[in-house]
């Protein structure tokens, strides 16, 4: 017997008609003929006044209605399968802006020391910046590629990254100061080496003060003495800013240079300025 046949009986052996039935349990006319012909069921609310009402268990008003039994656990198939979804969906939220946020945080760290020195040969550049700060720039080395737009491409790689992750993060050198930069090398011993042949010394210089900066590039003089390249950043042209006539560049130096028959170039960023108060009248 279903629900509805159980609910005509019910309602019969009350000597109750529809209406009167639905009166009593707060419901339509038409939603009792929907229950007695099995086109809908009840809800808990209105199965428990039933229950209440006449005295009998849910058991007995259930248990043979196989389509009211088979319709409850579809639905609750169906609120697992959504519950197993939602919890899957919201883990992957969750690693999601977890992970957003971690970036967000490593992107605002400066370069760490272990990563400031990178090489994807058998040698590396370090560079001698007494009393700047940080002490160590960001440098690259790599095999030279044959290829002029790998090694154009190399080198835009290179002078990205040799930026760093935040201001400040690469040292700065105070023209007033008179200073000489000193790039030396060492093989990944951490032996100091003394390459066989300068290919070329250059620098990309770009003015950060502009309001349309370009990169200008330049040939530049060296001292080459006991495997020490030293240079004088002066001698790069600097444009001054027209309203103060301070002068704020990210310079980029790329050094090829040949050790053990191969060819090899390196890469590093100093920021450039004529004095401190540059930096501190932008911040």
């Amino acid at each position: 017997m279903t629900l509805g046949e159980k609910i005509i009986a019910i309602r019969k052996a009350h000597n109750l008609n529809q209406q009167q039935f639905a009166d009593k349990f707060h419901v339509t006319r038409q939603t009792v003929s929907n229950w007695e012909n099995n086109r809908n069921y009840p809800d808990m609310s209105s199965l428990k006044m039933i229950s209440d009402e006449y005295g009998i268990s849910f058991d007995e008003l259930l248990k043979e209605d196989t389509a009211y039994i088979k319709k409850v656990d579809d639905a609750k198939k169906k609120m697992s399968a959504f519950k197993r979804a939602f919890i899957i969906t919201l883990a992957v939220l969750i690693s999601v802006t977890a992970g957003f946020f971690l970036m967000l945080h490593y992107a605002s760290q400066p370069t760490p020391d272990g990563k400031r020195i990178n090489s994807d040969a058998s040698v590396r550049m370090l560079v001698n910046l007494p009393d700047s700060a940080p002490a160590r720039a960001i440098t690259f080395t790599s095999n030279t590629p044959k290829n002029d737009k790998e090694f154009k491409d190399l080198v835009e790689k290179y002078e990205s990254a040799s930026k760093g992750r935040v201001e400040g993060d690469i040292p700065c050198i105070i023209l007033n100061d008179k200073p000489k930069i000193t790039f030396y090398f060492q093989n990944l011993d951490y032996r100091n080496i003394s390459p066989k042949k300068i290919l070329s010394v250059r620098a990309d210089s770009k003015n950060v003060l502009s309001d349309h900066p370009s990169t200008k590039t330049s040939a530049l003089k060296y001292n080459f003495k006991n495997g020490e390249i030293i240079i004088d950043p002066a001698q790069i042209k600097y444009d001054r800013d027209e309203g103060t006539g301070e002068i704020w560049y990210d310079v980029s130096f790329v050094i090829r240079y040949r050790y053990n028959g191969s060819d090899y170039t390196s890469v590093t960023t100093l920021t450039v300025m004529n004095n401190l108060t540059v930096m501190n009248s932008n911040e």
